[in-house]
């Protein structure tokens, strides 16, 4: 009986918070799931991707539709997650710009911002990804996965009879204020260790959506956003270069760009604010609009 319950309360919960939009954790799914946006730019990435693109510019610039998939927190493993759950209920794009750095390559072995996945559990192409990370009671009674977020679950029941309208983001993008009120800019060098186990689980998922590319006749570009000069990941880019070169994929690297130097740009030394990535943008277009025509 109580199995029974459970699975009819977790239904309740799971729709209630599809028919929301006022988390935009949730909402960001929704959007890619409920919307057809058949985009022809598709940016891909952690939370450095979903703030240093504005696809509203990248379209004034290049008249290419764009959306950002860019997913905060995450490893490439949820990263491909939401990308296979992207192409299911869109058209494949055109291009595919993936945002790399050394801190989120590999797979996820915890969530974060778990509540942004509750309602999707019954999608494969999150579920088999996430399978990765949950416990055994969440793999086979679902209704375990609202311990330790009640607030989502009661939120959930109480939105059931709600009806889902178009999402409030910037087709993906979520633009951050000027600067983190507590970070030390002063004692941010490091130079990211990255393990191999991580390097070959996050150039494994980029082979992945390379090969698709290659079968749909899309291409694949891969973009160093800026960060603040202080970062120094020269290892990690030492360990992928010959993965590129290998696969001839096209590498925009700015991370000896001008940006890199301006603090007025950035939220903190990974994270440019909203005036960086307006500035990042237009940069990218640009760039982007001189690939596209050298490759005519």
């Amino acid at each position: 009986m109580f199995w029974l319950t459970s699975i009819v309360f977790t239904y309740l919960a799971d729709s209630g918070l599809k028919n929301q939009n006022t988390i935009s954790l949730i909402e960001d799914w929704n959007a890619i799931i409920k919307q057809k946006h058949d985009s022809e730019i598709i940016i891909l990435g952690s939370s450095r991707a979903k703030k240093h693109f504005n696809p509203s510019i990248i379209y004034e610039i290049t008249d290419k539709s764009c959306y950002n998939l860019g997913i905060d927190g995450s490893k490439t493993m949820m990263q491909y997650a939401k990308w296979m759950t992207y192409t299911k209920y869109n058209k494949f794009p055109r291009y595919v710009i993936f945002n790399i750095e050394p801190g989120t390559f590999g797979i996820d072995s915890i969530l974060f911002d778990k509540e942004q996945y509750l309602p999707f559990y019954n999608e494969p192409t999150v579920y088999y990804y996430l399978a990765k990370t949950l416990t055994v009671t969440e793999k086979y009674l679902s209704i375990f996965k609202y311990h330790g977020y009640s607030s989502y679950f009661y939120k959930g029941i109480g939105n059931i009879f709600s009806t889902y309208s178009a999402d409030t983001l910037i087709n993906g993008f979520t633009p951050l204020p000027l600067q983190a009120k507590s970070f030390d800019w002063e004692n941010n060098n490091s130079d990211f260790s990255l393990s191999e186990n991580n390097l070959t689980a996050g150039l494994n998922y980029i082979e992945k959506v390379y090969d698709q590319c290659q079968l749909y006749g899309s291409q694949l570009i891969l973009v160093y956003s800026p960060q603040y000069y202080t970062s120094n990941y020269s290892i990690f880019m030492d360990s992928v270069i010959n993965f590129i070169e290998s696969k001839q994929i096209t590498l925009l690297d700015y991370r000896h760009s001008p940006i890199c130097k301006d603090k007025n740009l950035f939220y903190d030394s990974e994270h440019l604010n909203y005036k960086g990535a307006d500035n990042f943008s237009q940069l990218f277009a640009d760039d982007f609009n001189k690939l596209v025509q050298k490759t005519k």
